[in-house]
């Protein structure tokens, strides 16, 4: 689903959504140890952005936060592409802990974070659930488009690295 790249957000209601986050859960900015953390587990690799290091993803502008259950990260938030006045928005949520609204109050944060450093956090839906989040936030839903994602398999008898299309 694709989003207007323009919104009124309610900073009250989106600061009410990130005080609603539970006691038991800490929201962090991401940094060189938590970046490095993110490559560990499938769930939370694309949190990683569009860059190859910490360096290049803090000095292309990038940021993001990361939510903990004591020394677990279960959630985050993070620049997938940095554009001029505008970053991507990237947000994951470690499957045993989705549906808990951490994805909500991850994308409150991250647009409160984005109007403070003047940039528009563009939010692109990969689904329902995120399209739901979206609306609630704040952006208008311009509808829905085709989307195709590639893969790089490898031929395990030849060695042979293909990309496929789903």
């Amino acid at each position: 689903y694709a989003f207007k790249d323009e919104a009124d957000f309610d900073d009250k209601v989106l600061k009410n959504i990130v005080e609603q986050l539970s006691k038991q859960l800490v929201i962090e900015a991401i940094n060189s140890k938590t970046y490095q953390e993110l490559a560990q587990e499938e769930w939370s690799q694309d949190l990683q952005g569009n860059f190859a290091t910490f360096k290049d993803f803090q000095e292309s502008g990038a940021f993001g936060f990361v939510i903990r259950k004591g020394q677990e990260i279960v959630a985050g938030v993070s620049t997938a592409l940095v554009y001029q006045k505008a970053i991507e928005i990237e947000i994951a949520t470690k499957p045993t802990c989705q549906q808990q609204g951490l994805a909500t109050v991850l994308g409150a944060k991250m647009i409160l974070e984005s109007l403070q450093r003047s940039v528009f956090p563009l939010w692109d839906a990969h689904n329902e659930a995120s399209k739901k989040i979206a609306e609630k936030l704040g952006y208008q839903c311009l509808g829905a488009y085709p989307a195709y994602e590639l893969k790089s398999v490898i031929d395990r008898r030849n060695h042979d690295p293909r990309t496929i299309m789903e």
